[in-house]
């Protein structure tokens, strides 16, 4: 399944919600980042971000320690994602970012143009 900005819908319907946090792989040369997130359903994702142009984590665990899913929402309004970015008029126009809540109260952020989304075995 590829997820696009006219498209975000597609990240309710993965149902992240209390799935684990796996490694995160950042390619920046070819500007991709890889997530994989898995449960104890034997359920298995890999979310590929294309055309990285951003990618931030935050590592102040002010909830406590943890590394699940609470919450994923995008974000595509084109003012509200250029007033997040210093070089702001640089963002693609297909841009959108997507931010994953953790339980720890970490965010996960990421600006690309297409979240491919592959499940795993």
């Amino acid at each position: 399944m590829l997820i696009k900005k006219n498209a975000v819908t597609g990240l309710a319907e993965m149902h992240m919600h209390d799935m684990e946090l796996g490694n995160i792989e950042i390619n920046y040369v070819d500007n991709i980042v890889v997530i994989y997130l898995f449960d104890d359903r034997k359920r298995k994702l890999k979310l590929i971000f294309k055309c990285m142009q951003y990618f931030s984590i935050d590592g102040f665990e002010p909830w406590g320690a943890g590394m699940y899913v609470n919450d994923v929402r995008a974000i595509t309004t084109d003012n509200d994602i250029k007033t997040m970015f210093l070089g702001g008029n640089m963002v693609s126009s297909e841009a959108f970012v997507t931010e994953i809540l953790l339980n720890s109260g970490d965010i996960v952020r990421v600006l690309s143009t297409g979240i491919q989304v592959d499940k795993m075995t």
